[in-house]
């Protein structure tokens, strides 16, 4: 997916960030790998392209994030003829940014303020303001309890 589109707006994918955490019981090697081609060419012990500066040789243990343009995966290859015991914990974020992206802003108190329109399902986000039926929309400040007429 390079882009994907919600409403009138068009997300972006800007990079992908890989937060992983690996302990073995052998020494192995970690990759940060461009695709599932480049994981079967590793697999098949032939040249593969990677990530040089994500990688690391040789660890146990090993704590790491790497940021790489949209797509990827992590590879972990065990260099020894041992077995090794690997605990993994990697989690997948992308960085993404919205183009024509339409958010509503409204004057509270002399301050620009949007809506944190938490019912708009999946597809909200801070400044959705949802087409309302209603003649007036209403805010409450969380804090104070004051109401306010939208306008």
């Amino acid at each position: 997916i390079k882009a994907a589109t919600i409403g009138d707006s068009v997300v972006k994918i800007e990079s992908l960030e890989i937060d992983y955490s690996v302990s073995t019981s052998e020494p192995v090697n970690i990759y940060i790998l461009p695709s599932e081609d480049e994981f079967d060419n590793l697999v098949q012990r032939r040249s593969f392209e990677h990530y040089p500066d994500c990688q690391k040789q040789e660890v146990y243990q090993v704590q790491a994030k790497c940021e790489i343009p949209r797509y990827g995966g992590i590879a972990i290859q065990n260099p020894t003829s041992r077995n090794a015991m690997v605990d993994l914990r990697v989690t997948f974020s992308y960085k993404v940014y919205f183009e024509g992206l339409k958010v509503t802003y409204y004057t509270l108190k002399d301050e620009q303020a949007i809506v944190l329109e938490l019912t708009a399902g999946e597809y909200g986000y801070p400044g959705y303001s949802p087409l309302v039926e209603a003649e007036r929309k209403f805010a409450i400040d969380p804090i104070t309890k004051e109401y306010f007429s939208l306008e």
